[in-house]
C-alpha cells in the first residue's frame, strides 16, 4: 500500500493470511487495501513514527505513489507476505474496485470498477513486468488468462480507471502489474518460506519456496533465482449422480510449480542488459464447482456428481530481455518478450449433452451409461517489442515519456467432444441412424468425436504513445497523455461433427474473418494540486478502448431435424468509455491518521455483448448494443492512536447500470424487437463493501509478537441483471444473486531474529454460501455453484536474509 508508517526502530515482518474470498461475485471492493499499510511503532512516543513512501512505475517513470494523480494501490513484497497475498484472487480481495470471477467451463474474468465483459478483447490489462498476457474472451472455447502465483515479487500495482495511453487497448477498465525483482549487483538477499494448513472438510495444503540473488561479479554481473512449490488442498468430493457414494475425495486440489531466473550485466556504467525467464505450471484434478442438489453448504459438505475426472494443466514460459541505457537527463529502455503458454483441460459433458438431446440432465435408460468428455485447450503465443525514452531529471518542471510498441498475440483454441455412444442414443431415443440426414446430417468424426472446433485469433497492434507532465507551480501540475494505435485482427474457425449440425444449419466451413483495421486515439488528462505538505487533490479524465471481433454461428446441440439458420453481422466493432475521477489523500495528527479516497463516473458506449436468438436451436452472436453508466466512490481511514495499536476501516460503493435499453434481433415469428438489456438493469456488481481491521503488537519473551483481526462484509446485489429481468432474451427465472458475505480472519505471530512464525485462521465464521450459481440451460434442474474456501487453520514460517 502507499506510504506505510514505519518505526525508526526495526520493523517486524507481519504475516497476515488472505481471507480466501475465492469467488465473490461482486465488485470486489474488498478490505483495507487502499489504506496505507502502517507498521505499528515499537516506541511509546507516537512521534517516533515516520513516513515511508512506496515508489511505483505506474506512469512508466519512478515516482512516489502519493504524487501520482490517479487511483491506484501498490503492494510491496513485505506487504504481500503480511497480508498472505498469494494469487490474483487475493489481490482482488484486498483491492477496492477489483473483482475476480473464478473460471467456469469456459472463461474467467476480472473487472476493475465494474468494467468487465465475457465478449471480445479483455477489459483489464494483465502485465508481468512489461509484457501483457491477457487473452481474448468469448471465443466459444476455454479462454482463461494465466495469472502468475505470487512469490518473490518486488510489488504488484493495481491501476484503476482506463490506462490505454501507456498500457494499450487491453486496459479499458484498469491494469494490474506483477513486477519481478531485478538482480542486485552489490548485495545478497533472499528468503525461505514454508506453510501448512488444514481446511475443514478438505485435505492439507502446504508450500515451500526459496529465493536468492546477488552479485556474481560485483557491480558487473548479478543474478536472481527463485522456486516455489504450492499444494492447495481440495474440499469437494465426487459422487456420480446420486451423491450417496463418494468415489473420490477432495478433487479440486491444485499443485503449482514456479521457477524464475534472471541475470543483469552492466556493460558500462550507463548500459545494462537483463535477460530473464519465468516458468509456471499449475495442475488440478477438478474444478471448484459443486452440484447444488448434492451439497450441504451449511455443513460445508460439497459434492459434484460428475462421473469423470476433470483435470487441467496450465503452463507457460515468459522469456524477456530488457536493455536500459542512461543518456544523461533521459533514459532509453527496450523490452523484448515472448510469452508461450499451453493449457489442456478435460470436462465431463455427459449431463450437458444428455439434457440437450433428451431433456433430462441425468443419463438414464435406454443408454444409462452414456458418457461424454470435452477435451479443450489453449495455445497462446505473444510477442511484444517496446522502445521507450523518458526523462530522468527529477528537478525539472517538465517530465515526459514517449514510446513505440509492437504486439502480436496468437491465440489458438480447440475443443474435441468425445461422444462414442451418440449413435446408440440417437437410434434408441430418436429412432434414426446418426448418419441419416434426418438425424444430424453427419456421422461421428473418426468414429469418436461429435464436435471438433479449431480456431485461431491473431491480434496485431502497433502504437506510439506519450505522456507529458508540467508543473506550473511548485504545487500545481498538469499531465497530458495520448496513444495512437493501428490494430488488426485475423480470425479463423473450422468446425465439424454432427452436434454442430453444420449441414442442416448451413454453417460456414471454414470461417475466415477480419474486422476493419482500427486506428484508435486514447487521450488522458489530469490536474494535481498539493495545497500543503502531505495533501494532494486531483482530477483525471481518460478514454478506454478495446478492439472489435468476428462473429460465427454457434448453435448449441438441439433435437434432430431442426434446420434453423443463423443471421448475424460478420463482425462487431470496438467499444469505448470515458472515465472521470476526482480524489485525494492526506495525513493528519503528525502522520498518525491517513485518509484516502476517490469518486468516479464512467460512460461506456457501444458495449460489446451477446445477442441471443431462440428457435428450436439457440444461438448467440456478438454486437455493439446499448450503453453502461457506472458511478461510485471508495475511501480508507487508518488510525494509530498509540504506538502498538493500528485500526483500519475501508469501504466502497459502486452503482453499475445499463444507461439505455439494448435491442437485439427481431423475434422469430412475430418480428418484435427483442431486449438484450433493459434500461436500469444492473451489471451484477455488489454495491457495498466494508472492512474493519485491528492489529495490536506486544512483547513476548523478549520478542515482538502481534495479534490481528480482519472482518469483511460484502453486500448482495439487489438490482435486476438482464438474466433476472423477465423482458430480456437471457431471462432465467431460476437465476439468483450471490448472497451477502461476512468473513472473519485472525492471526497470532512473533518475530524471532530473522524468523517470523505465526498461526492463523481464515473464514472462522464458516460462511460458505452458494456463489456463482448457474446451470447449462434455462429449465435445467442441475445447478453448479462455488463458494469461499471453508474454515482454514494454518502455520506459517519465513526466514529473510
Amino acid at each position: 500500500m502507499s506510504m506505510p508508517l514505519k518505526s525508526k526502530k526495526a520493523r517486524h515482518g507481519l504475516i497476515i493470511h488472505h481471507k480466501n474470498l475465492l469467488t465473490l461475485s461482486t465488485a470486489g471492493f474488498v478490505l483495507g487495501a487502499m489504506l496505507p499499510q502502517f507498521a505499528p511503532a515499537q516506541a511509546d512516543d507516537v512521534s517516533d513514527i515516520e513516513i515511508e513512501e512506496v515508489v511505483v512505475t505506474a506512469t512508466r517513470r519512478s515516482a512516489s505513489i502519493n504524487k501520482i494523480p490517479m487511483s491506484l494501490d501498490a503492494y510491496s513484497e513485505s506487504e504481500m507476505e503480511a497480508k498472505g497475498i498469494k494469487s490474483i484472487d487475493d489481490v482482488a480481495n484486498f483491492t477496492p474496485g477489483v473483482y475476480f470471477a473464478p473460471a467456469n467451463d469456459l472463461v474467467s474474468g476480472i473487472s476493475i470498477r465494474g468494467v468487465s465483459s465475457g465478449v471480445g478483447a479483455s477489459t483489464t490489462g494483465i502485465y508481468i513486468d512489461e509484457t501483457p498476457i491477457q487473452v481474448r474472451a468469448g471465443t466459444g472455447v476455454v479462454t482463461q488468462t494465466a495469472y502468475p502465483q505470487i512469490f518473490d515479487l518486488e510489488r504488484v500495482e493495481v491501476l484503476r480507471g482506463p490506462q490505454g495511453t501507456l498500457f494499450g487497448t487491453g486496459s479499458m477498465g484498469g491494469t494490474i502489474r506483477f513486477i519481478t525483482p531485478e538482480p542486485d549487483l552489490n548485495e545478497y538477499s533472499g528468503q525461505v518460506k514454508s506453510e501448512i494448513s488444514t481446511t475443514e472438510g478438505g485435505e492439507m495444503s502446504y508450500e515451500a519456496g526459496a529465493a536468492v540473488g546477488g552479485p556474481i561479479i560485483e557491480e558487473k554481473l548479478g543474478f536472481r533465482a527463485s522456486m516455489l512449490y504450492r499444494k492447495s488442498g481440495g474440499y469437494i468430493d465426487r459422487a456420480p449422480f446420486t451423491g450417496t457414494d463418494v468415489t473420490e475425495e477432495d478433487i479440486n486440489g491444485e499443485e503449482t510449480l514456479v521457477f524464475r531466473g534472471a541475470l543483469k550485466l552492466a556493460v558500462t556504467d550507463n548500459l545494462t542488459i537483463t535477460p530473464s525467464i519465468l516458468y509456471q505450471d499449475r495442475s488440478s484434478d477438478g474444478t471448484n464447482y459443486f452440484w447444488s442438489d448434492l451439497s450441504d453448504t451449511d455443513s460445508a459438505n460439497f459434492v459434484t456428481g460428475h462421473t469423470q475426472a476433470e483435470p487441467t494443466d496450465d503452463k507457460y514460459a515468459l522469456s524477456a530481455l530488457k536493455i536500459e541505457w542512461d543518456l544523461g537527463g533521459a533514459e532509453l529502455i527496450a523490452n523484448t518478450s515472448y510469452f508461450d503458454r499451453t493449457l489442456d483441460r478435460s470436462s465431463d459433458y455427459s449431463n450437458f449433452n444428455w439434457a440437450a438431446l433428451v431433456g433430462d440432465p441425468t443419463p438414464r435408460d435406454p443408454v444409462s451409461d452414456y458418457r461424454v468428455a470435452s477435451l479443450a485447450g489453449v495455445e497462446q503465443k505473444d510477442f511484444t517489442q517496446e522502445l521507450r525514452l523518458q526523462s530522468t531529471n527529477e528537478d525539472s518542471r517538465f517530465q515526459w515519456v514517449i514510446g513505440a510498441v509492437y504486439q502480436r498475440s496468437k491465440l489458438y483454441t480447440y475443443q474435441d467432444v468425445v461422444d462414442p455412444l451418440l449413435p446408440e442414443l440417437t437410434e434408441q431415443v430418436y429412432g434414426c441412424s446418426i448418419e441419416a440426414a434426418d438425424c444430424f446430417g453427419d456421422g461421428l468424426i473418426d468414429g469418436v468425436y461429435s464436435v471438433i472446433i479449431d480456431q485461431t485469433a491473431i491480434d496485431k497492434q502497433a502504437a506510439i504513445f506519450g505522456e507529458l507532465e508540467y508543473a506550473f507551480l511548485d504545487n500545481l501540475k498538469m499531465t497530458v497523455g495520448l496513444r495512437y494505435a493501428h490494430t488488426k485482427l485475423d480470425f479463423q474457425r473450422e468446425v465439424s461433427g454432427p452436434l454442430l449440425c453444420k449441414t442442416c444449419n448451413g454453417l460456414p466451413e471454414p470461417l475466415y474473418g477480419s474486422p476493419p483495421t482500427e486506428k484508435p486515439f486514447t487521450p488522458k488528462i489530469s490536474l494535481a494540486w498539493e495545497p500543503s505538505d502531505g495533501t494532494m487533490l486531483y482530477a483525471t479524465a481518460g478514454k478506454g478502448y478495446r478492439v472489435g471481433g468476428v462473429n460465427f454461428a454457434s448453435p448449441n446441440p438441439g433435437t434432430p431435424g431442426c434446420p434453423v439458420g443463423i443471421e448475424a453481422p460478420d463482425t462487431y466493432k470496438s467499444d469505448n468509455l470515458w472515465s472521470y475521477e476526482v480524489g485525494g489523500n492526506t495525513r493528519l495528527a503528525d502522520g498518525r491518521v491517513k485518509l484516502k479516497g476517490s469518486a468516479f463516473y464512467i460512460d461506456w458506449s457501444d458495449v460489446q455483448q451477446y445477442v441471443t436468438n431462440t428457435g428450436c436451436i439457440t444461438s448467440a452472436y456478438k454486437d455493439n448494443l446499448g450503453s453502461v453508466k457506472i458511478k461510485g466512490f471508495d475511501f480508507a481511514i487508518a488510525v494509530q492512536p498509540i504506538a502498538d495499536l493500528l485500526l483500519e476501516a475501508s469501504g466502497s460503493y459502486t452503482d453499475a447500470q445499463y444507461g439505455e435499453t439494448a435491442y437485439g434481433a427481431p423475434e422469430g415469428g412475430t418480428g418484435a424487437a427483442t431486449v438484450i438489456a433493459n434500461d436500469g438493469n444492473s451489471l451484477g456488481i455488489s454495491p457495498w463493501n466494508l472492512q474493519l481491521s485491528g492489529q495490536y503488537d506486544f512483547a513476548l519473551a523478549g520478542n515482538n509478537a502481534y495479534v490481528r483481526l480482519d472482518y469483511t462484509y460484502t453486500s448482495r446485489d439487489q438490482g435486476n441483471t438482464p438474466d433476472r429481468d423477465p423482458i430480456t432474451t437471457s431471462y432465467d427465472p431460476d437465476n439468483i444473486a450471490n448472497p451477502a458475505i461476512t468473513l472473519l480472519s485472525a492471526r497470532l505471530g512473533a518475530t524471532i531474529g530473522a524468523f517470523d512464525v505465526s498461526v492463523y485462521g481464515t473464514n472462522l465464521l464458516q460462511n460458505t454460501p452458494e456463489m456463482g450459481r448457474f446451470h447449462d440451460d434455462v429449465g435445467n434442474p442441475l445447478f453448479y455453484a462455488t463458494t469461499v474456501r471453508p474454515r482454514t487453520i494454518g502455520l506459517s514460517a519465513a526466514y529473510h536474509f
